[in-house]
């Protein structure tokens, strides 16, 4: 029997919807090219703007927050009633304490010797990573400067015996002003870590003269009222210095953090000599 002849295989036939499918793809794929552009654009100027508007409000804030602390520093320092003064009349309050001298400077002191030890411990680590420090390096700072507050308890009553509390306060407080002017200068770890201890010794023993100051200076049966002020005045400061630095150091830079902090030191170390006179 004849077998059938085998039929070719059939040439694939391109429809008319197909080529004509062709086009529309090529405009789809430029399309999301071009949508992802302009999102991606559009992220950028995004990120942008949101980085112009923090900036705006770091700038706002320290404003805000030095505002809050010169006003602070007005109630401290305005003139107050002389103790004894119509003492029947008036009522006692405990911003009566402020009309001490000695008591008002102890007060400004401790809050000064507060922000060092707030501060050091805040900007150091972004003031290492900025230089290129490793994570373990700016950890052994760090340790150093808690080793010397620890170790510096030990001998900071015989200090006092030798020196009177006044006089090692205000060394403590030149003491911390000069490690805080050198640490902008210092890119070493090892010395970073000296300067740390350095600063760790002077503000370890300032915190707890600033509290047996208070007590000593504040009058009979009031040194609990004298304590609470110290307390107050050291929560102000834990509000209104990260705020203004926090401001400060966006705009600036650490660097420039250390050097205000290092002389607000300083002008409490001259306010401290007063204190000796």
């Amino acid at each position: 029997m004849a077998q059938p002849a085998a039929t070719p295989h059939a040439k694939p036939q391109h429809t008319k919807a197909q080529h004509a499918t062709t086009p529309c793809i090529g405009r789809v794929r430029h399309a999301k090219i071009a949508s992802a552009w302009d999102v991606r654009h559009a992220t950028i100027s995004s990120t942008r703007r949101v980085r112009a508007l923090a900036r705006s409000i770091g700038a706002l804030a320290s404003i805000g927050a030095l505002a809050a602390a010169a006003s602070a520093a007005y109630l401290v320092f305005r003139a107050a009633p002389k103790v004894g003064q119509h003492s029947e009349e008036a009522a006692k309050s405990a911003f009566d304490l402020l009309a001490i001298p000695s008591l008002r400077r102890t007060l400004v002191m401790s809050g000064v010797a507060l922000t060092g030890i707030e501060l050091f411990s805040f900007y150091l680590p972004i003031y290492g990573r900025s230089i290129g420090l490793s994570p373990s390096t700016i950890g052994l700072i760090l340790s150093s400067y808690a080793v010397a507050g620890f170790l510096v308890r030990a001998v900071m009553h015989r200090l006092a015996k030798r020196y009177t509390e006044v006089g090692v306060l205000t060394a403590s407080l030149f003491l911390a002003a000069l490690a805080y002017f050198l640490v902008p200068g210092l890119s070493n770890g090892a010395l970073l870590a000296v300067a740390g201890f350095a600063l760790g010794l002077a503000l370890g023993s300032a915190q707890p003269l600033t509290i047996i100051l208070t007590y000593n200076y504040a009058p009979a049966g009031r040194s609990g009222e004298a304590l609470g002020m110290r307390i107050m005045a050291n929560k102000v400061t834990q509000i209104a210095v990260p705020l203004a630095f926090g401001g400060f150091g966006a705009a600036m830079g650490a660097a420039p953090v250390f050097l205000a902090t290092g002389a607000f030191l300083f002008l409490a170390g001259l306010l401290s000599l007063r204190s000796t006179d």
